[in-house]
This record gives C-alpha cells, structure tokens and sequence, in this order.
C-alpha cells in the first residue's frame, strides 16, 4: 500500500501527526506508525481520512493516482455512525463469482471460518484484504465495503498488484 499519500495529503493540510490522530481517536504514535506503513490503518480509519481529504479509498490504498472520491450512497451516513460496514455486499460479489466461501477464503489466504467471520460481520475486514477482493472482483473498495453504487474502480493510471 502506499500510505505515503497519508503524509502528502495531511501536510498540503498543514497538519500535523497529532491533529490527525485526535480526529481518529488514536495515538499519535500509531498514527505515525500508518504514515510509515508500519502498521495499515483499519477499514474505517481509512475511510475516515478519504472523507476528510476528500479522496476515494482507492487512492488512498495506492490503487489508483484519480482522487476523485465515488458518490456515497445511503449506507454510508449509517457506517458514520457505527463505524461498520453492511456486509451484503462480500456475499453477493463471492455469489456472482459462483464461489464457495472456503474457495474465496483460499484465495485470500484466510481460513474459511475467517472469511465466514467477515462475510457475516462478526470479524472486520482488513485492508489487505479488502485489496485482494476489490482485485479478484474488478470493483473500487467503496462499492466492496457497500458505501457506494458506482462499482467500477477507476480506469485512469489504475494501478495493477
């Protein structure tokens, strides 16, 4: 991932690490820590900050250079809120796909009682998966994570892992 853009985004803020870690509700030490990808920020820490740079979650995981973020649909005032993400959507891409959970699970690299664990909303979902799924899918994150109805990832300088 490149959370380089983490830093690039919060300094043409004129912001600094602490600012950001209050808005997140964390350390400023982890989130130091995101900035130098020691560690990957969670699903909706990264949300969150594609919110407040204005940005889609796909630019933000390095995926594409557009940082044009995608329309929000009804979802997600609610994922504002509770900080969850509607799970139905992993169901129904992994349907389309005709897959097994423990086929997609494989797929992955997760068990597939760890997979069943997302897929249901009992576990969250890590960025590095939610990368994997949006490339096995073909679909931008927010429409993976069900924040959005535009499916398609951006086209332009899309970048391929």
């Amino acid at each position: 991932m490149k959370f380089q853009r983490l830093r690039d985004l919060r300094e043409d803020k004129d912001l600094y690490q602490a600012d950001i870690a209050i808005m997140l509700g964390i350390k400023k030490s982890a989130y130091s820590q995101m900035e130098r990808e020691k560690i990957n920020p969670s699903m909706d820490k990264l949300c969150i900050l594609a919110d407040f740079y204005n940005v889609c979650l796909d630019y933000l995981m390095g995926r594409t250079d557009d940082k044009t973020p995608f329309p929000h649909n009804k979802h997600y005032a609610a994922f504002l809120k509770t900080k969850s993400f509607p799970v139905s959507r992993l169901r129904e891409l992994r349907k389309e796909k005709n897959m097994t959970q423990a086929e997609l699970a494989n797929i992955i690299g997760l068990t597939q009682h760890g997979y069943s664990q997302i897929e249901t909303g009992r576990k969250r979902i890590s960025s590095d998966f939610v990368i994997k799924l949006c490339e096995l899918y073909n679909v931008n994150a927010e429409y993976l994570l069900n924040l959005t109805e535009q499916r398609q990832p951006r086209s332009a300088n899309r970048k391929h892992l």
